[in-house]
């Protein structure tokens, strides 16, 4: 299994100038697959704009097997009620969840976006097209194109003036590969404790 705790400054970056952005990029690749807690584990770049994404599967005859992360099940209610006490780290969390919780706490539905602690929260739910030996699997997934996250391509089309602010000045930071593979771990955790 792939480590799940490492050095932060390893895994969050701040690139000084879209060169050794790229660099960065090239050099950590664009793929890479593994089992964790006994789950299908995948990473990969997502191309349009290079950022990452994390994805955990699991067979037909898991409780979560074909689930959308935005609906309710009961087999999360217990995941839910553990979630309510913990203290949460707003920076981690996805717009979805946040807009869920600041609704209600009492009222919160047991959904995979919300009882999963995974960075920027959960994001997909399905087969995705980018893996292709994997039948009988559903992911789960997550990205980290966030408030807070650095998107090489996206710094790219900006201005000088404005790259320089986002390299430099704004608080956030690139999600590196082993990064995005720690949080993929944490959340094959999750799934496999259900």
């Amino acid at each position: 299994m792939k480590k799940e705790k490492q050095n932060k400054e390893k895994l969050e970056v701040k690139p000084k100038t879209i060169e050794e952005f790229k660099e960065l990029i090239e050099k950590e690749g664009y793929f890479e697959c593994w089992r964790a807690y006994g789950l299908t584990c995948f990473v990969y770049r997502y191309a349009p704009y290079g950022h990452w994404c994390g994805y955990v599967g699991v067979p037909k005859s898991h409780k979560l097997y074909g689930l959308n992360y935005t609906q309710a099940s009961k087999s999360l209610t217990k995941l839910l009620e553990k979630r309510k006490r913990q203290k949460v780290n707003i920076k981690e969390m996805g717009l979805g969840p946040l807009l869920a919780m600041a609704s209600s706490i009492e009222e919160l539905k047991p959904t995979l976006e919300i009882v999963f602690d995974v960075h920027g929260g959960i994001t997909f739910s399905g087969k995705p097209s980018v893996i292709w030996k994997v039948d009988n699997k559903w992911f789960f997934g997550f990205d980290t194109a966030h408030t807070g996250d650095l998107v090489c391509q996206i710094l790219e089309k900006l201005s000088y003036k404005e790259k320089d602010f986002w390299l430099k000045e704004s608080g956030y930071t690139y999600k590196t590969k082993e990064y995005v593979i720690q949080e993929t771990n944490k959340l094959a955790r999750q799934i496999s404790e259900v």
